[in-house]
Parts: structure tokens; sequence; C-alpha cells
């Protein structure tokens, strides 16, 4: 949580302190005042000096001077702080707008997906770096009815709090749209999407995406790229060409009555799936030269062979190398998702699904993962027992494809 940085009573303080040196400012400057006045009498009355004014005198001249030292530093002080007060209720804005900025990075924050995660038959894992306080990019991975699982990544144009908002209502958007259930519905939300940003958004506002599910049962990942980067799938073999999933049509918010296209590409066990904002392939270094697709499928090629975070981190370091100390221009993002399959390493084959009360473990799961015989025995006990087991209200399982 964060702390209010100037609470009421701070800010009351902050005024008395203000006025105070003010009135001790015109208190010294009237004082220097009427010291002045009682040397000029007195050396008047001392003498007359026709090539100086009385004060200047030579006897009277240290006196004098130290009451012009303190009539200047008055004079300072007192400029000082009519400035101060002058520009206070600015500064305090400002660090109002920077608490403010700050509350909605660490909200915005908190909306993006776990940085790295396990999500079902994949390994994932995200990165987000705004350029600004808080970002237009945004990306979601999460699981679906069905096993299915959603990978999307956005881009709205411009920079700062205006991108952010409107990043906020096509988050809101995405999760809570039934776009997942068929074809159809993908295309229908997609549709509704583009309709709500030509009517309710500016027309400098528009936003690219690129949003996607996961079918376990034909094993295709159906996607619509609405004017988005063309993210990256590298087929296990990692021999042929790195394919580019552009199927879609126009960003979102740009052309009225716009129609678009779904794609569907087949995933195989090892498969890598690469998303990525354009501040990825459009940072550039001192010498004007961007980053582009090529040195970002040249990244992905050479770490294959390691996890999604560890695929993720060395892009990133790749690009920050590239860009040296080039100030960023632009927010980047990137995901990387590696199709673990039908068999993870280390698993028996076997996934546990939780019943219709939210239970993700069972009975009937914690004596297989604690049975001591070899897996292909507990297999066979356990299917055995399954219809024993489902009857007295043990959770199902189901085997993994």
């Amino acid at each position: 949580m964060f702390t209010q940085p100037h609470t009421p009573s701070v800010v009351r303080r902050l005024r008395l302190w203000i006025g105070a040196g003010i009135v001790f400012s015109l208190a010294l400057i009237a004082s220097s005042i009427c010291t002045y006045v009682q040397i000029a009498n007195v050396a008047a009355l001392w003498g007359s000096d026709a090539s100086l004014w009385p004060p200047f005198w030579p006897p009277f001249w240290p006196m004098t001077r130290q009451v012009l030292v303190d009539l200047t530093a008055a004079l300072v002080l007192l400029l000082s702080l009519a400035v101060l007060g002058r520009r206070f209720p600015v500064y305090l804005r400002r660090r109002e707008l920077e608490q403010e900025i700050e509350i909605a990075r660490s909200v915005q924050r908190e909306l993006l997906p776990p940085t790295a995660c396990d999500l079902d038959d994949f390994q994932v894992a995200g990165g987000y770096v705004p350029a600004a306080g808080v970002s237009g990019d945004f990306y979601d991975t999460f699981s679906l009815r069905g096993e299915r699982v959603a990978f999307v990544l956005g881009d709205v144009s411009g920079k700062g709090v205006p991108a952010a908002l409107l990043m906020g209502v096509l988050h809101g958007a995405v999760r809570s749209s039934e776009w997942t259930n068929s074809p159809l519905d993908h295309l229908e939300a997609t549709r509704q999407m583009n309709r709500l940003l030509c009517e309710r958004a500016a027309t400098e506002r528009f936003a690219s995406m690129f949003w996607s599910y996961f079918n376990p049962e034909s094993k295709h990942l159906r996607y619509i790229n609405a004017g988005h980067c063309p993210p990256f799938l590298m087929k296990r073999s990692r021999r042929g060409p790195i394919l580019r999933l552009t199927c879609g049509g126009p960003a979102l918010g740009l052309i009225a009555g716009s129609d678009y296209d779904q794609g569907s590409v087949r995933l195989d066990d090892g498969d890598c799936l690469i998303l990525y904002s354009d501040g990825i392939i459009k940072a550039s270094n001192h010498a004007g030269e961007q980053f582009g697709e090529g040195r970002l499928s040249d990244a992905v090629r050479a770490h294959a062979a390691e996890s999604a975070a560890e695929m993720r981190d060395h892009i990133l370091e790749t690009l920050d190398r590239f860009r040296g100390a080039a100030a960023p221009h632009d927010d980047r993002t990137l995901v990387v998702a590696i199709y673990l399959g039908s068999r993870r390493p280390g698993e028996s084959g076997l996934k546990f699904v939780a019943d219709r009360d939210g239970e993700q473990e069972s009975r009937a799961s914690a004596r297989l993962r604690l049975h001591p015989d070899p897996p292909a025995v507990a297999l066979h006990q356990f299917l055995a027992k399954r219809q024993a087991d489902a009857r007295a209200g043990l959770a199902s399982v189901q085997p993994l494809e």
C-alpha cells in the first residue's frame, strides 16, 4: 500500500512555516531600516564630509555594512518564501499525480498474470516493461472451461494514462465475453469490440490485439490477429521456418464495420508460441537501427532448448544489449508459451480435474500420488477402483491426450 506523501496536517505545518518566515523577513527588513536611519542620524550629528554620505563615513561603515547585509538577506529570504508559497500548490498537485500514477502502475501490474507459470499443458512466461509510469500494453493467459487456454496480447496507441485507461476497458472485455465457445463467437466478439472503440474512443485511439485460445481436443490454436505484430510459432523440429500468425483483420477502433477472419494452426508437443508488442521489434539503438523481426527470430532459435522463463529472459537481455544506453520510446511486452503436450516430463499421464464443488484434489488423487507401486501398476489399480471411488463421491480424473 502507498502512504500519503503530504497529509493535511503536514500541509498546514508547511504553510505555517512559510507564513512565519515571511513575517520574520518583514520584521528583519523593518529592523534593518530603523537601524540604518539611526546610524544616519548619529553620523549627521557627528560631523560632515563632503565626499561621503554620513552612514558611509569610516567610523560608521562597519555598522552600516552589517545593516546592509541583514537587509539583503531579509529581502532574499522574503523573495524565496514568496516563490515557495506561489509554487507550493503546484508541487502538491504534482506529487498527488505521481502518487496516483504509482497506484495505477501497481493496479495494472496486479491485473497481469504471473510472470512464469504452468498453465494446463503449457509452460508460460511473460515480460512487461512500460516506457512510462503506466502502459498501453497488456497481456493475459488463463484457463477456460473444457481445458482450453487463452493467450491475449494487446497494444493501445499512445502511452501514459489515456492508453492505460483504454487498455483496462479492453482487458475487461476480454475477460468478460464468451469468445472461446466457438469460432463464430470469437468473430462476433471481435466485431463488437471494434464497434465499441469506433463509437466511444477518440479518433486517435485504437488498439491492436492478438487473442487466441487452444482447443486440447483438436490440438489447434484458434486466433484472430487484429492489426497486431504477427506472433511467432516455432515448431519443435526447430529446422523449418518460424510461422507468423497473421490471419485476422485491421486494428480495433480504426475502421468501423471491419470484418475479421479466424486463423487456426495445429500445435505439436514442444512447439513454442512467441507473442510480442511493437516495442520489442521497434526498439532502436543509438545508430537508429531497429531490433526487427529478424533479430527476434534469431534470439528465439538461439534459445529454443530452454524453458519459457529462460527464453524470455535471454530475449530481453539480447534486446537490452542491442539497445545499449538508448532510452526506450515504447512499452515492451513479451510472452513465451511452450506446449508441453499430453505428457509432461516426470508425470504419469493423468491429470486430475476439479469436481463440481471446485475441489482440486480428492482422496483418490492423494492415494495415487502416494502409491508405492510403479506408475504402471498404480495406474492399473487406480482405474480398477475408479467406479467404486466415484460412488463414494470422489473427484473424477481423465487421461491426458
